[in-house]
């Protein structure tokens, strides 16, 4: 690495020009003074000073050689050469070689290297962000479209009730979407927030149309790349039906995860159910813990209790919907939701959230700032940060110069360009820093005030 034979004899022709370490063997061969007479670029030394000797002409510290500071930039290159990691990087140092802060420069070198950077794994899991817990049925919705045996559906469930509604597509085209969702929403009315993807189908004018039309509310929980065809249907539809659209990254579907996980729900009552329409009836009306939901074929789900302790039909229509299964008429009758259902869905979404967070070792990623230069780990590309759109939501310009949306999950920070000029900089001898001290603070001593009458 840096001790080459060639290195070696480099390393002893710096260090006889270096008036630094002239000084430095002065003091090894005759005695170090004490700290406050030593020049400021000697501190850095000082601590070290009963482990530097001189071999072979070059200064070693213990068995390591020291490197001359305009020498040790094109070190620390060598000593990352293989992309090791932290550890493995130090570990090889202190076989090696030794200065005054090289390990925070390591430290600094290999959290900064590019290559390492595009190449390292996903970003760690962030917090959990859950949606507010809805005190009314059908306020929220969230929407999806699947396929399953070659053909299309579309999920609708609400947020409150966890009410299903599946329909299958003839096309996925957006005015079909919004036809199906506009028949939906005449049976159960409009809702003010409708949650789903970015996918063609929704992210366009006719569908925002409708939203504002039908007066609810579209919105994304997280950002994702703009469409250049489709953008007029439900644009439209949002707009005329006066809604608002809460679009989620289709690149980060845990974002939506109520509406992903209804997906799995529907697909499992359909490739279990004889009858999807039965099944889903069932779903709706069966007292059922959350956890066990997607056991249950469609028509159960419908009736299936929840954790709070009602079913989806009880908390969206105030009854028990009649099924198969034979059933007292009392038991059909309207009764209002209990006052508990809302603080146990309440306490309920804190358990999650905190179950989630210990589960994959949650904690928040530091904000990026305007002009970051970013490596895009979903489209291996890299961008600038143009400016921050939502609470974990950033507008990037791509190298080509499109400007595209992304989560800060898919965005990793890379170095500044001048990041190996701060190293060199921190590497000058005449830039020597003081070292801390660590003697403690003496207390200021003063005479007792009962003594002033005894002078």
């Amino acid at each position: 690495m840096c001790k080459r034979d060639g290195q070696k004899e480099r390393l002893a022709k710096n260090f006889a020009v270096q008036n630094t370490f002239e000084k430095i063997k002065e003091y090894v061969q005759k005695g170090w003074p004490e700290r406050k007479n030593c020049r400021r670029d000697i501190l850095p030394y000082y601590k070290h000073r009963d482990y530097i000797t001189i071999v072979d002409n070059m200064f070693t510290y213990q068995d390591r050689i020291i490197v001359p500071p305009h020498e040790r930039k094109q070190c620390l290159k060598e000593i990352h050469s293989g992309h090791l990691g932290l550890n493995k990087s130090k570990a090889r140092a202190k076989e090696t070689v030794w200065w005054p802060g090289i390990s925070q420069q390591i430290t600094d070198m290999v959290n900064n290297c590019e290559e390492c950077i595009r190449n390292s794994n996903m970003n760690h899991v962030e917090p959990m962000l859950p949606f507010s817990v809805e005190t009314l049925p059908w306020i929220c919705v969230g929407t999806d479209l699947f396929e399953f045996r070659a053909k299309k559906y579309l999920v609708v469930q609400d947020y409150y009730s966890k009410y299903l509604e599946v329909v299958e597509l003839k096309s996925t085209k957006g005015i079909n979407i919004i036809n199906e969702l506009k028949e939906i929403f005449s049976r159960f009315g409009i809702p003010k927030i409708v949650r789903s993807d970015c996918g063609k189908q929704y992210d366009n004018y006719e569908f925002q149309k409708f939203a504002k039309d039908y007066n609810f509310e579209w919105k994304p929980s997280s950002p994702t790349y703009p469409r250049s065809n489709g953008l007029y249907e439900f644009q439209k539809f949002a707009k005329d039906y006066n809604f608002e659209w809460k679009p989620s990254s289709p690149t980060y579907p845990r974002s939506n995860g109520l509406v992903e996980s209804a997906v799995k729900t529907a697909k499992s009552i359909l490739k279990k159910s004889h009858d999807p329409n039965l099944g889903l009836l069932a779903y709706r009306n069966t007292k059922l813990r959350t956890t066990l939901r997607e056991k249950i074929p469609i028509l159960a789900y419908r009736n299936t209790k929840l954790s709070c302790g009602a079913s989806p039909s009880e908390l969206l229509m105030g009854r028990t919907l009649r099924e198969k299964i034979p059933i007292h008429n009392h038991k059909l009758q309207i009764k209002p939701p209990a006052q508990k259902v809302h603080r146990e869905m309440k306490i309920a979404k804190e358990i999650q959230k905190r179950n989630y967070d210990k589960r994959h070792g949650a904690k928040e990623h530091k904000e990026l700032e305007k002009d970051d230069r970013v490596w895009i780990t979903n489209e291996k590309k890299e961008g600038i940060v143009k400016r921050k759109i939502g609470t974990r939501s950033y507008l990037v310009e791509t190298e080509n110069g499109n400007d595209i949306k992304g989560n800060r999950y898919h965005l990793k920070k890379l170095p500044d360009k001048d990041m190996d000029s701060r190293i060199e900089t921190e590497n000058k001898e005449n830039k020597g820093t003081e070292e801390p001290n660590n003697q403690a603070r003496k207390r200021k001593r003063e005479r007792p005030t009962y003594l002033n009458d005894y002078r």
